[in-house]
């Protein structure tokens, strides 16, 4: 057999770009979180959160959930989830509609798609080696 062997970037190689994201190993994904614990203590002076804590203070639970979602309080640990789930070792920089389909699933938060995007527009190591179709 004869056969040359050519270079094909990324950007025009997308099929093997979508074989190396093995998106079925994710589904038993789940994100560590040091400071998790203080979620818990921060819903009565949330500004998202205060108002409705208020009313369910007396429930047995600990924490407050959007259906079956867990709602997340502060700034700083919501850029912490986004980044444990976008830098994971199995899911390695997904686009923002990735990102947050993965994170729509446990979590909430007013304006969450806002600031997964915001974070994953402001990621150079994902601006710099993305084709122009990530998402």
């Amino acid at each position: 057999y004869t056969y040359s062997i050519h270079h094909q970037s990324g950007k025009l190689n997308r099929v093997a770009d979508a074989l190396s994201r093995k998106n079925n190993l994710l589904m038993s994904m789940s994100v560590e979180v040091v400071r998790f614990e203080s979620c818990k203590d921060m819903y009565h002076v949330d500004s998202d959160f205060s108002q409705i804590w208020s009313k369910c203070s007396s429930a047995s639970l600990p924490y407050l959930f959007h259906g079956n979602k867990l709602c997340i309080t502060q700034y700083s640990l919501q850029l912490q989830l986004i980044a444990e789930l976008h830098d994971n070792g199995m899911s390695k920089h997904f686009g923002h509609d990735k990102t947050y389909s993965l994170m729509d699933e446990h979590y909430y938060w007013p304006k969450m798609r806002k600031d997964i995007i915001k974070f994953v527009q402001c990621y150079r190591t994902c601006q710099i080696a993305k084709g122009d179709c990530q998402n």
